[in-house]
């Protein structure tokens, strides 16, 4: 039932008058609110490639427009050379037996290296795009978790492991990874108790130059510093720490100077802890970026030839701008983009994801410096 009140219209309902004037406010608030969450997600031209359901793909490497590598769970390792129109997957296996494999590094589009994670870990490479694979290296010590493989070009490379005995196992190539040493414990920082790298993405280690880094977390999060490989500084990082589970997952760097970390707590999604941080000072001081819900971090990835960052994890896939402001990128269809692992490589317009389920997704790149 209408009434007029001094010019006003008002509504009987739920015997509760309502005038026109708190529903324009109403109104206003919702479209001020449509538009805040609009600004804040982007849809992009989202590519899916499936691969077998039951794989869970936390090794990724793009080496160029039309070449992608994948390593997976049950010995499965895959590519393609024409930007992801077929695939090649195969399987490797030792003494019967098929290794989980976390980590991937593509010296060129042919010669791959891939990296199991636990004991015995073994390491093949294959110089003809897996026609044949060959042991390089192999570790049978019960306590052996190899989290990441990085080169930093076709002839340096290092494996890094999960502590024991209070020292982490560097592992360390000047061959191409025909050969392998250990970086002796004695010029690493040791280990807290509890302190561990983390194999979700195959990015806790990132080498340019003479400057190589990689993250920790578990009960302690902290970044290593070193001048390649010949000594090692420990520097504490904000990301949060305390349980199994929770620390630094991933790192990347974009000189010796400007880099993220981000991670959090694998379990739980807590959206009072900042994920991500960003540093201009090599580690001693971090600025927090806060992302949507402060999702969990998986991956992250400087996007060269754009002004962007991204990351990725168990809620969805997101943009940093050089300032800071973060958006959540959405498919076509409006469905957020959870993977484990990002890849980028320099100059390309797609940034490639991997994730659980067998799924690869390819996202084009749109915002150019």
């Amino acid at each position: 039932m209408a009434v007029i009140t001094e010019g006003l219209i008002t509504f009987d309902f739920f015997q509760k008058k309502i005038t026109m004037r708190i529903a324009a406010l109403l109104i206003l608030l919702l479209w001020m609110h449509g538009s805040i969450f609009s600004q804040n997600t982007q849809r992009v031209a989202t590519d899916y490639f499936q691969q077998q359901p039951h794989l869970s793909i936390r090794a990724l490497q793009v080496c160029s427009e039309q070449t992608v590598w994948f390593a997976a769970n049950n010995g499965v390792y895959g590519f393609t050379r024409d930007g992801g129109k077929t695939w090649h997957t195969d399987s490797i296996a030792v003494e019967g037996k098929y290794p989980e494999f976390r980590s991937i590094a593509a010296l060129n589009d042919s010669t791959v290296l891939l990296l199991s994670i636990d004991s015995p870990a073994y390491m093949f490479k294959t110089y003809d795009y897996g026609k044949n694979w060959r042991t390089v290296f192999a570790n049978h010590a019960p306590k052996i978790f190899f989290d990441a493989l990085y080169f930093k070009d076709a002839q340096h490379g290092i494996a890094v492991s999960d502590p024991a005995d209070g020292c982490f196992r560097i592992m360390m190539t000047y061959n191409g990874g025909e050969t392998w040493q250990q970086i002796p414990c004695k010029t690493l920082p040791a280990a807290y108790d509890g302190e561990a790298c983390f194999a979700a993405s195959n990015s806790t280690v990132w080498w340019q130059g003479n400057h190589l880094r990689f993250v920790t977390g578990g009960k302690h999060s902290r970044l290593f510093v070193s001048d390649d490989g010949a000594s090692f500084t420990a520097l504490p990082a904000p990301v949060v720490s305390g349980e199994e589970l929770t620390g630094i997952f991933t790192t990347d760097f974009a000189n010796a100077q400007t880099g993220y970390i981000g991670g959090g707590n694998y379990l739980k999604n807590d959206s009072s802890i900042v994920t991500l941080f960003k540093t201009t000072d090599g580690g001693h001081h971090w600025t927090a970026l806060p992302l949507p819900g402060n999702a969990f971090v998986s991956s992250v990835k400087i996007l060269s030839g754009t002004n962007l960052t991204a990351v990725t994890g168990m809620q969805g896939t997101y943009a940093i701008d050089n300032k800071g402001k973060a958006i959540e990128w959405l498919d076509e269809n409006g469905s957020s983009l959870p993977f484990y692992a990002l890849s980028h490589a320099p100059g390309s317009h797609y940034l490639w994801m991997a994730g659980s389920k067998g799924r690869i997704a390819r996202l084009k790149l749109n915002w150019q410096k």
